[in-house]
């Protein structure tokens, strides 16, 4: 096999390399130009045709990453993406403890419909049956709105007269724990959800001096526009009545 090697490469030396003697006839010129031409018309087109191939494959490989991909990881939601803006965080006496005015500053940031919208098509959101209305339609509730309804009924608990709390029968006393251990437990879970990063600096009393720990206050977070947020959700409530009752 080896001596047929040499011999063949010995062949394509030859003819491929070996300078062209003009002495010889015209015929033998005419057949080494004839086996270059033959060669060079089979690798030509190979190589054409290897670079179209991994030119093709590149072109898929840049789709795949840039179109593909991105589209199978973005799903599709009936709410639209909501700006964001910088909100400072400072203590607002307003939402204070128990009083009607108090009470009535809570109730305002709850939209009339609760927080539930009208879905047209909902299956087209991958989302299961909603609260139907008396027309048929079918309502879902905005997650914020539901996260603020269980903060006002845990605060609304808190404020009760416990003289008047412990005279609950026992069925009522069971339904109240149960909606407030539903209420931690969703409140817990929205806050790991939404995850608020924000570098919070030391809390600094009068002179300058450090007070243990983080208070909150005058720090700037970057936030979801929430008049955005009660615009959709005013704007997509059930028409067919109102049903505020307030925030608990």
């Amino acid at each position: 096999m080896f001596s047929f090697l040499r011999s063949h490469q010995h062949s394509l030396s030859t003819s491929l390399y070996a300078p062209l003697n003009h002495d010889l006839p015209l015929e033998k010129d005419e057949v080494n130009s004839q086996e270059y031409s033959t060669w060079r018309s089979f690798v030509l087109p190979f190589l054409a045709g290897a670079s179209t191939s991994v030119i093709v494959l590149l072109f898929v490989g840049v789709a795949y990453n840039h179109f593909i991909l991105p589209a199978a990881h973005t799903s599709i939601s009936f709410v639209p993406e909501i700006p964001t803006t910088t909100v400072m965080f400072d203590k607002d006496v307003r939402f204070n403890g128990p009083s009607k005015y108090s009470d009535e500053v809570w109730d305002s940031m709850m939209p009339d419909s609760r927080g539930y919208v009208i879905v047209p098509e909902p299956a087209k959101y991958s989302l299961k049956q909603g609260l139907l209305t008396p027309t048929g339609q079918e309502t879902f509730s905005l997650s914020v709105f539901h996260q603020l309804h269980c903060l006002g009924a845990i605060r609304d608990e808190f404020y009760k007269d416990p003289a008047v709390t412990s005279q609950r029968p026992l069925e009522v006393q069971n339904e109240v724990a149960g909606h407030m251990n539903h209420c931690f437990d969703y409140v817990r879970q929205a806050l790991k959800c939404n995850a608020d990063t924000t570098l919070e600096w030391d809390l600094l009393d009068e002179n300058g001096g450090s007070k243990g720990g983080a208070g909150g206050w005058g720090v700037p977070h970057q936030c979801r526009d929430w008049d955005t947020v009660v615009n959709f959700a005013e704007k997509h409530q059930y028409q067919g009545g109102k049903i505020k009752i307030g925030i608990a």
